[in-house]
């Protein structure tokens, strides 16, 4: 090999090694990519901090999207928490309410203002609930609502006709409820959630053109929501409630004709309503004359944190219905129940 070729190639192996010095010392000096700590920072710092006390607009970073699972820490990330899975319920704006309310104190009952939650998280888990189901964790720090005191809560809200909580473990909103129900209590609370009346008649009272609520509880209580004949309705308002039977006092949509033994027979049959009163039973007792005495405390409010008035009914040895009384009253009313009825006084 010539001298010449020797120095050529010794010009071209001293330039390849400048070039991989100078990339080398080009990449040692960039600047390290933080994006991904950022972000982790960011949502393990929202997870961990009062989001009531903390501005929605300045929490960019406050959603996790797994493969079945969202978690959001903000609610300014609820349309993505909402669109996140493909094929996913869409919950609702009562849904979005009820969290409003308890998240930022947005109610008309002034004592949630008073509930401040910390390291809250809102989850949709497809693997472990249904498609209109989110899981809802939180603490309360401070609180003057007596149905939810300072402590750590998991819940489940149920997105449906009406938007439903329900706690895992102890459930501070509800004292002493029955819920192995006697044969009275039922009689109470099918009144109640097929009439939309909290109040319910006097033995014996019941006037006219009131005889629909009544023939929305026997159709419900005495043949599970299907029509009845007249003649079984007449005499179960005569039994029940002591007075006669007024075909005249029905609606027409209370009527159904059907044939029996080929003959065409009226019906009673009930009003098609769906019932949001929530109320609990919290006590039963029986009386000495051998009537009973059933006591339902009212709520106020879907989420049945705000107490409402209590009311006693009274119900006889063949389930007559002899009456009601208020015994305790609320600044706020029975949710969607009326007082239809005179109570006792």
């Amino acid at each position: 090999m010539s001298k010449r070729n020797k120095l050529l190639i010794a010009i071209v192996v001293v330039f390849l090694i400048a070039v991989i010095y100078a990339v080398w010392l080009f990449q040692s000096n960039v600047p390290l990519d933080t994006t991904n700590i950022e972000k982790t920072t960011a949502i393990t710092t929202n997870i961990n901090q009062n989001n009531t006390t903390t501005p929605e607009d300045t929490l960019e970073n406050s959603i996790i999207i797994e493969r079945n699972r969202v978690t959001i820490t903000s609610l300014n990330k609820w349309d993505e928490f909402n669109s996140a899975l493909p094929k996913c319920h869409y919950f609702s704006d009562q849904c979005l309410n009820t969290l409003k309310m308890l998240i930022l104190g947005q109610s008309e009952f002034a004592e949630f203002s008073t509930v401040k939650l910390a390291n809250w998280e809102i989850i949709r888990d497809r693997d472990k609930y249904s498609d209109n189901v989110l899981e809802f964790n939180f603490s309360v720090t401070q609180s003057e609502l007596n149905s939810l005191p300072v402590g750590n809560y998991k819940t489940v809200i149920t997105d449906s006709d009406a938007c439903t909580i329900k706690f895992i473990g102890d459930d501070p909103r509800i004292v002493n409820e029955i819920t192995n129900l006697s044969d009275n209590a039922i009689i109470v609370r099918d009144w109640i959630t097929s009439t939309q009346s909290w109040s319910m008649p006097e033995h014996g009272t019941t006037p006219d053109d009131l005889q629909c609520y009544c023939a929305d509880y026997i159709v419900t209580h005495y043949n599970d929501g299907k029509s009845i004949h007249y003649s079984e309705f007449s005499r179960l308002m005569n039994e029940k409630f002591g007075v006669p039977a007024q075909i005249d006092a029905l609606d027409v949509n209370y009527f159904e004709s059907k044939l029996v033994d080929g003959k065409s027979e009226l019906f009673i049959k009930k009003r098609n309503i769906f019932s949001y009163a929530q109320f609990s039973i919290i006590n039963e007792h029986n009386n000495e004359d051998g009537t009973t005495t059933v006591t339902v405390l009212y709520y106020a409010d879907s989420s049945r944190f705000i107490h409402s008035d209590t009311v006693e009914y009274y119900i006889g040895e063949n389930e007559q219905i002899l009456g009601c009384k208020r015994i305790s009253t609320s600044d706020y009313e029975p949710l969607e129940v009326y007082n239809t009825f005179k109570a006792l006084s």
